[in-house]
């Protein structure tokens, strides 16, 4: 069961810092001793990782470290949001800690990977 995103929080991704990768991983490259490398695949489907950029209040900042640290513990929980390309509700996984930096007096950016579970597109 994924953990709902909290609803103090923006659901607003930054356009400039968004970007979805398809898992690297997925093929197997095998040298030979003459000709193309063998590529065969290691599974069926890969896990997709999304970078994610979101900007907070230093109020909303708290809520989302609370967040982070305490509900996902540290991120090891899935959590629900809403997928950036294609708008259905889905369950992610936070992958690398949040990075933090001012954007602006008050406003903090928040920088993170995130990766897509298997199979969990929700109605």
């Amino acid at each position: 069961m994924a953990i709902p995103w909290p609803p103090e929080l923006v659901k607003c991704v930054q356009r400039s810092s968004f970007a979805q990768t398809e898992d690297p991983d997925i093929k197997i490259r095998t040298s030979m001793a003459t000709g193309p490398k063998k590529v065969r695949s290691r599974y069926f489907k890969g896990i997709p990782q999304y970078s994610i950029g979101m900007i907070f209040s230093r109020d909303e900042h708290e809520i989302f470290l609370n967040f982070y640290r305490n509900t996902l513990s540290n991120g090891e929980l899935p959590f629900e949001f809403e997928n950036p390309v294609n708008l259905r509700l889905e369950h992610f996984r936070m992958i690398t800690p949040p990075q933090t930096a001012f954007v602006g007096a008050n406003d903090l950016g928040v920088s993170m990977t995130w990766e897509g579970m298997p199979e969990t597109v929700l109605p």
